[in-house]
């Protein structure tokens, strides 16, 4: 799972093109689903209308809070965001 922390002057892109393709394949390769769950408040559009096979976005499902998800990953990629304490309880 990867879920940054929001930021609300930054506005560059996560990742670029080429490294989501690169990202992609290697979840591919490793059988591994990457679930993207975004700040309710981010405005950046992560991945855009580009469907990857392994990544998959989250952040505009109705009803479903980050926490939610956290029992069904192996992993969590943030930064200095809370979720990561979330994480550890679970």
């Amino acid at each position: 799972m990867f879920s940054p922390t929001f930021r609300e002057l930054n506005q560059e892109p996560y990742f670029s093109s080429d490294q989501l393709i690169e990202l992609n394949q290697i979840l591919k390769e490793t059988n591994t689903l990457c679930i993207i769950k975004l700040h309710p408040n981010e405005k950046r559009i992560f991945l855009g209308d580009i469907k990857y096979s392994n990544i998959e976005n989250v952040t505009n499902l109705l009803n479903y809070d980050s926490t939610d998800f956290l029992p069904f990953v192996d992993y969590l990629i943030t930064d200095y965001s809370s979720i990561y304490i979330d994480f550890l309880l679970t």
